[in-house]
């Protein structure tokens, strides 16, 4: 039979192996071994088992003469390694796998562990310092849309690239729930207002201090303050100032509100172009300026037109006479309203003639020159008029009490004691036995002649000595 090939007609059974003549299939319930060329495998029950007899070996899988892949007991290896151009796919675009299930393993790519479920959640992650990027082209969007009562949780910095804004869908303004914390609010566009504005009737409401750098315009019909203090730098405050041309109608002033009691104003009255004020919410009174005063009293300057009472009498010339009287050194005259005045004016002879000398001195009164004849025998060779102030003097020995107290502590011996007056005393010395004190020993007190001594300077029976000029 070299060489020669073995035709089946009828069919062929061996054992568990049986061969169809019709078909030419080749069906077994046992196991089918070595090399095999053919179209198809099918087994009639819900499995193919390819088993690796040998050791050491994969099971290649090869199409139209090329090696896909390996089975090894490692898993399924693709026998080139891709790198990125090179290599086979897993489905096509044509025949795309419809679900991948996998279980607690994770999807890599390029080496890198991109996709993996950790405690229940779903992880896509890069390699350290790698960007993630979620990418689409064209008018395609990228959304992040949790169905369920889940939120979007950025746990890091959320930055918007530069050029790029965050809008709302439908063109209307981007609701922040909480509220929106920041150093800084500017308008987007350049040259733009930046508009704060409440929800409905609600308002904008500025809990701590705010500072205005640029001008303040307030454009609504109320405009509301509560500060207990109102502080303005400027030094004029305009009213009715959008009123700059035409014929004015309107009045205008300032009106304080009082409680239960009636508003008082002081207001400019476009009427009668006068200031007036009310003092109870309902008359007014002309503001006495300069030109309202002098035409009041041109208008009365007739006594027959002003009422006159017992008090308020009017002024005439014999009841202003009549009202005046002289003083000491004046004679006055009512009928004719002449002051004249009694004092005698001074002459050098008049001054001379008050002065006079007792004791032991004389006086010229046509001179004014004052001798003195005793008392004093010189005055340094100055000549002329010369003042003498007495030289006052007292002496006074300590006691051994005082002495005992001064032991101790200082002693003030007052003026009372020592029987001398030094109130008001110019300069003085105190002398201890004849020796001159210093400050440091002693303190004087003018005002009512108190003596000083410090501790351990007097002793018994020391004789005090205090000289002052008055």
């Amino acid at each position: 039979m070299a060489n020669s090939n073995f035709v089946v007609k009828n069919g062929l059974t061996v054992g568990a192996l049986e061969i169809d003549a019709a078909t030419g299939n080749l069906t077994t319930s046992g196991t089918i071994s070595g090399n095999l060329s053919t179209t198809s495998i099918a087994k009639n029950d819900t499995s193919i088992a390819l088993n690796d007899t040998g050791t050491g070996s994969d099971i290649a899988v090869t199409v139209d003469g090329v090696a896909l892949f390996n089975i090894t007991g490692s898993g399924i290896i693709p026998t080139v390694a891709s790198n990125g151009v090179t290599g086979f796919d897993l489905g096509s675009a044509s025949y795309p796998w419809r679900d991948v299930f996998v279980s607690s393993g994770s999807l890599y790519v390029n080496g890198q562990k991109v996709l993996q479920e950790d405690s229940g959640n779903i992880v896509v992650s890069a390699d350290a310092n790698q960007n993630l990027v979620f990418q689409t082209t064209g008018s395609g969007s990228l959304e992040l849309d949790p169905t369920g009562s889940g939120v979007i949780v950025a746990k890091g910095t959320f930055q918007i690239e530069d050029g790029s804004n965050i809008t709302n869908s439908a063109g209307n303004k981007v609701a922040v729930a909480v509220g929106l914390s920041t150093d800084a609010i500017e308008a987007k566009t350049s040259n733009s207002n930046l508009t704060l504005s409440g929800n409905g009737s609600g308002l904008v409401a500025i809990n701590g201090g705010m500072t205005i750098s640029g001008n303040l315009t307030v454009s609504g019909t109320t405009t509301t303050v509560n500060s207990e203090t109102i502080s303005l730098a400027d030094n004029i405050i305009d009213l009715n100032s959008n009123f700059t041309t035409g014929t004015p109608t309107e009045n205008a002033g300032l009106r304080i509100m009082r409680g239960d009691e009636a508003a008082v104003q002081l207001r400019w009255n476009e009427g009668n172009d006068k200031w007036e004020l009310t003092t109870d919410g309902s008359s007014y009174a002309n503001v006495a300026t300069e030109a309202y005063v002098s035409s009041a009293v041109a208008a009365k300057d007739n006594t027959d037109e002003i009422t006159e009472g017992s008090t308020n009498l009017y002024f005439t010339t014999a009841r202003a006479r009549g009202s005046v009287s002289a003083g000491t050194g004046m004679t006055y005259s009512s009928s004719t309203g002449v002051i004249a005045t009694t004092i005698t004016q001074y002459t050098d002879a008049l001054a001379r003639a008050a002065i006079s000398v007792t004791g032991s001195g004389s006086y010229n009164s046509s001179t004014g020159v004052i001798t003195v004849t005793g008392g004093v025998t010189s005055v340094e060779g100055k000549t002329g008029a010369v003042t003498l102030t007495h030289n006052h003097s007292s002496i006074y020995v300590a006691t051994s009490a005082n002495a005992t107290s001064n032991a101790s502590g200082s002693l003030a011996l007052t003026a009372a004691t020592l029987g001398f007056d030094m109130t008001g005393a110019i300069t003085y010395q105190v002398y201890l036995n004849r020796q001159i004190l210093r400050p440091t020993e002693v303190s004087v007190d003018t005002t009512n002649g108190t003596l000083t001594f410090s501790t351990g300077v007097l002793a018994g029976d020391d004789e005090i000595e205090a000289i002052w000029m008055d």
